[in-house]
Protein backbone atom coordinates (compact mmCIF):
# COMPACT_ATOMS: atom_id res chain seq x y z
CA UNK A 1 0.00 0.00 0.00
CA UNK A 2 2.23 3.29 -0.95
CA UNK A 3 1.38 6.60 1.47
CA UNK A 4 -1.23 8.13 -0.11
CA UNK A 5 -3.96 5.08 0.04
CA UNK A 6 -2.60 4.87 3.89
CA UNK A 7 -3.57 8.50 4.72
CA UNK A 8 -6.49 8.81 2.54
CA UNK A 9 -7.72 5.83 4.61
CA UNK A 10 -6.58 6.78 7.95
CA UNK A 11 -8.63 10.08 7.01
CA UNK A 12 -11.61 7.79 6.46
CA UNK A 13 -11.16 6.14 9.77
CA UNK A 14 -11.13 9.65 11.28
CA UNK A 15 -14.49 10.69 9.76
CA UNK A 16 -16.02 7.40 10.84
CA UNK A 17 -14.68 7.82 14.76
CA UNK A 18 -15.81 11.55 14.51
CA UNK A 19 -19.53 10.58 13.50
CA UNK A 20 -20.06 7.63 15.97
CA UNK A 21 -19.42 4.85 13.29
CA UNK A 22 -17.17 2.76 15.57
CA UNK A 23 -18.05 -0.35 13.87
CA UNK A 24 -16.96 0.68 10.82
CA UNK A 25 -13.32 2.21 11.51
CA UNK A 26 -12.55 -0.75 13.44
CA UNK A 27 -13.53 -2.74 9.75
CA UNK A 28 -11.24 -0.43 7.70
CA UNK A 29 -8.54 -0.19 10.62
CA UNK A 30 -8.22 -4.25 10.23
CA UNK A 31 -8.51 -3.89 6.67
CA UNK A 32 -4.89 -1.78 7.16
CA UNK A 33 -3.61 -4.27 9.60
CA UNK A 34 -4.43 -7.39 7.02
CA UNK A 35 -2.70 -5.22 4.43
CA UNK A 36 1.33 -4.93 3.67
CA UNK A 37 2.14 -2.51 6.16
CA UNK A 38 4.89 -2.41 8.34
CA UNK A 39 4.76 -3.90 11.17
CA UNK A 40 5.08 0.00 12.85
CA UNK A 41 2.32 1.09 11.43
CA UNK A 42 0.15 -2.16 12.00
CA UNK A 43 0.77 -1.78 15.82
CA UNK A 44 -0.77 2.21 15.55
CA UNK A 45 -3.60 0.45 14.03
CA UNK A 46 -4.17 -1.87 16.93
CA UNK A 47 -3.78 1.25 19.41
CA UNK A 48 -6.46 3.06 17.37
CA UNK A 49 -8.55 0.11 18.13
CA UNK A 50 -8.14 -0.23 21.37
CA UNK A 51 -8.81 3.88 21.71
CA UNK A 52 -12.23 3.43 19.92
CA UNK A 53 -13.38 0.54 22.37
CA UNK A 54 -12.58 2.72 24.86
CA UNK A 55 -14.95 5.20 23.87
CA UNK A 56 -17.30 2.16 23.11
CA UNK A 57 -16.99 1.36 26.74
CA UNK A 58 -15.38 -1.93 25.68
CA UNK A 59 -12.31 -2.12 28.23
CA UNK A 60 -11.51 -6.00 27.92
CA UNK A 61 -11.49 -5.31 23.90
CA UNK A 62 -9.16 -2.20 24.18
CA UNK A 63 -6.95 -4.18 26.21
CA UNK A 64 -7.38 -7.11 23.75
CA UNK A 65 -6.07 -4.46 20.89
CA UNK A 66 -3.59 -3.29 22.99
CA UNK A 67 -2.24 -6.59 23.25
CA UNK A 68 -2.20 -7.18 19.57
CA UNK A 69 0.07 -4.14 18.84
CA UNK A 70 2.62 -5.41 21.67
CA UNK A 71 2.59 -8.27 19.34
CA UNK A 72 3.57 -6.39 16.69
CA UNK A 73 5.48 -3.99 19.00
CA UNK A 74 8.10 -7.11 20.15
CA UNK A 75 9.17 -7.64 16.41
CA UNK A 76 11.33 -4.38 16.20
CA UNK A 77 11.75 -4.07 20.64
CA UNK A 78 9.58 -1.44 20.58
CA UNK A 79 7.77 -0.30 23.98
CA UNK A 80 5.92 2.64 23.67
CA UNK A 81 2.47 1.12 22.95
CA UNK A 82 2.86 -1.46 26.69
CA UNK A 83 3.54 2.52 28.45
CA UNK A 84 -0.14 2.93 26.78
CA UNK A 85 -1.56 0.05 28.25
CA UNK A 86 -0.14 0.46 31.67
CA UNK A 87 -1.91 4.26 31.37
CA UNK A 88 -5.10 2.63 30.57
CA UNK A 89 -5.27 -0.18 32.65
CA UNK A 90 -4.74 2.76 35.51
CA UNK A 91 -7.34 4.73 33.96
CA UNK A 92 -10.14 1.83 34.12
CA UNK A 93 -8.56 1.21 37.81
CA UNK A 94 -6.93 -2.31 36.90
CA UNK A 95 -4.09 -0.97 39.37
CA UNK A 96 -2.41 -4.31 39.58
CA UNK A 97 -2.38 -4.91 36.28
CA UNK A 98 -1.10 -1.56 35.20
CA UNK A 99 2.00 -2.47 37.69
CA UNK A 100 2.69 -5.55 36.36
CA UNK A 101 3.28 -3.87 32.70
CA UNK A 102 5.33 -1.33 34.09
CA UNK A 103 7.18 -3.85 35.79
CA UNK A 104 7.68 -5.68 32.54
CA UNK A 105 9.21 -2.54 30.90
CA UNK A 106 12.15 -2.70 33.90
CA UNK A 107 12.49 -6.65 33.47
CA UNK A 108 12.56 -7.14 29.76
CA UNK A 109 16.10 -6.17 28.82
CA UNK A 110 15.15 -6.40 25.30
CA UNK A 111 13.40 -3.04 25.11
CA UNK A 112 16.47 -1.49 26.02
CA UNK A 113 15.12 0.94 27.61
CA UNK A 114 16.89 3.73 29.21
CA UNK A 115 17.65 4.61 32.66
CA UNK A 116 15.43 8.01 32.68
CA UNK A 117 12.84 5.60 31.08
CA UNK A 118 13.11 3.23 34.04
CA UNK A 119 13.07 5.81 36.53
CA UNK A 120 10.00 7.39 35.37
CA UNK A 121 8.28 3.35 35.37
CA UNK A 122 9.27 3.17 39.29
CA UNK A 123 7.65 6.29 40.04
CA UNK A 124 4.46 5.95 38.09
CA UNK A 125 4.36 2.47 39.96
CA UNK A 126 4.81 4.30 42.95
CA UNK A 127 1.88 6.53 42.26
CA UNK A 128 -0.22 3.59 41.76
CA UNK A 129 0.45 2.11 44.85
CA UNK A 130 -0.08 5.77 46.74
CA UNK A 131 -3.88 5.34 44.84
CA UNK A 132 -4.21 1.56 46.76
CA UNK A 133 -3.12 2.77 49.26
CA UNK A 134 0.29 0.64 50.15
CA UNK A 135 2.85 3.43 51.16
CA UNK A 136 5.32 1.21 52.22
CA UNK A 137 5.29 -0.33 48.07
CA UNK A 138 5.09 3.49 46.92
CA UNK A 139 8.43 4.51 48.63
CA UNK A 140 10.32 1.35 48.13
CA UNK A 141 9.10 1.79 44.27
CA UNK A 142 10.42 5.92 44.26
CA UNK A 143 13.80 4.02 45.80
CA UNK A 144 14.14 1.90 42.91
CA UNK A 145 13.15 5.25 40.46
CA UNK A 146 15.99 7.22 42.35
CA UNK A 147 18.76 4.44 41.62
CA UNK A 148 18.01 4.65 38.28
CA UNK A 149 18.21 8.21 38.12
CA UNK A 150 21.54 8.59 39.76
CA UNK A 151 22.83 6.98 36.99
CA UNK A 152 22.74 10.19 35.13
CA UNK A 153 22.65 12.59 38.05
CA UNK A 154 18.92 13.32 37.83
CA UNK A 155 16.73 14.40 40.16
CA UNK A 156 13.20 13.97 39.14
CA UNK A 157 12.91 10.92 41.25
CA UNK A 158 14.00 12.03 44.25
CA UNK A 159 11.72 15.23 44.44
CA UNK A 160 8.68 13.17 43.87
CA UNK A 161 9.61 10.74 46.59
CA UNK A 162 10.27 13.91 49.15
CA UNK A 163 6.58 15.22 48.13
CA UNK A 164 5.07 12.03 48.63
CA UNK A 165 6.64 11.90 52.32
CA UNK A 166 5.46 15.59 52.66
CA UNK A 167 1.82 14.47 51.26
CA UNK A 168 1.62 11.79 53.63
CA UNK A 169 2.79 13.08 56.97
CA UNK A 170 6.72 11.86 56.98
CA UNK A 171 8.16 15.80 57.42
CA UNK A 172 11.65 14.45 58.54
CA UNK A 173 11.39 11.58 55.95
CA UNK A 174 10.40 14.67 53.24
CA UNK A 175 13.16 16.85 54.99
CA UNK A 176 16.03 14.93 54.49
CA UNK A 177 14.65 14.06 50.92
CA UNK A 178 14.59 17.55 49.87
CA UNK A 179 18.34 18.05 51.41
CA UNK A 180 19.39 15.14 49.38
CA UNK A 181 17.90 17.14 46.16
CA UNK A 182 20.24 19.89 47.18
CA UNK A 183 23.14 17.81 46.91
CA UNK A 184 22.72 17.45 43.10
CA UNK A 185 25.44 20.26 41.45
CA UNK A 186 22.78 20.25 38.24
CA UNK A 187 20.02 21.53 40.24
CA UNK A 188 18.57 25.47 37.97
CA UNK A 189 19.13 28.60 40.69
CA UNK A 190 14.92 28.50 40.81
CA UNK A 191 14.57 24.76 41.32
CA UNK A 192 17.27 24.90 44.37
CA UNK A 193 15.02 28.14 45.59
CA UNK A 194 12.17 26.07 45.62
CA UNK A 195 13.77 23.38 47.26
CA UNK A 196 14.99 25.21 50.21
CA UNK A 197 11.91 26.65 50.44
CA UNK A 198 10.03 23.35 51.16
CA UNK A 199 12.55 22.76 53.61
CA UNK A 200 11.58 25.69 55.78
CA UNK A 201 7.68 25.63 55.44
CA UNK A 202 8.25 21.96 56.69
CA UNK A 203 10.20 22.75 59.16
CA UNK A 204 7.70 25.35 60.41
CA UNK A 205 4.38 23.67 60.19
Amino acid sequence: MDREEYRKKALEVDKLVQSGRYDEAIVLLRGLINSDLGDQDKAMMYVNIATIYDKMKMPRQAIGAYDQGIRFESSYNGHWILWKKAAYLEEIGENEESIKVLGSLLTNSRLKLTDQDKAVASVNIAIIYDKMNMPQQAIGAYDQGIRFESIYKGYWALWQKAAYLAKTGEKEGSITAFEGLLKNDTLKPDERAAIESNIATLKVT
